[in-house]
C-alpha cells in the first residue's frame, strides 16, 4: 500500500506542477529561440522535474499492480489501482507536445 500511495503522490505532483507550468505568464518561456540556436528556457527545468516524477509514479504503480495480483490480502477497486498511471498521462502528453515543439521550430520564424 505504500507503493500506492508514493505514487500517487508523485503523480499529483507531477500535474502540480503542469498546471504551474500552464498557467505562468508568456514571458517564461520553455525555449529560448536565437537565430541559430535554440536555449532551454527556465521552464525546461520545471517540465523535467514533472515528467520524472510522472515516470516515478508509473513504475511505482506498477509495482504496487503486479504485487496487488499476487497478493489476495489488497482489496482496491481497478480503477482506484490505476489511478496514479492515469494522473501521469498529462506529462507523458507534455512530453510529447516539447518534442513536437522541438522538431517544428521557431514559431516566429
Amino acid at each position: 500500500m505504500k507503493l500506492w500511495k508514493y505514487s500517487l503522490w508523485l503523480s499529483i505532483f507531477s500535474c502540480i506542477l503542469l498546471f504551474i507550468v500552464f498557467y505562468l505568464t508568456p514571458e517564461y518561456n520553455v525555449f529560448i529561440w536565437r537565430q541559430f540556436r535554440l536555449d532551454a528556457g527556465i521552464l525546461f527545468a520545471v517540465l523535467l522535474l514533472s515528467w520524472t516524477t510522472a515516470l516515478f509514479g508509473f513504475a511505482l504503480n506498477n509495482v504496487f499492480i503486479d504485487k496487488a495480483l499476487t497478493d489476495k490480502n489488497i482489496k482496491m477497486p481497478a480503477n482506484i489501482k490505476c489511478l496514479p498511471s492515469i494522473l501521469g498521462v498529462p506529462s507523458f502528453l507534455s512530453f510529447i507536445w516539447f518534442i513536437y515543439r522541438y522538431y517544428k521550430g521557431n514559431p516566429h520564424h
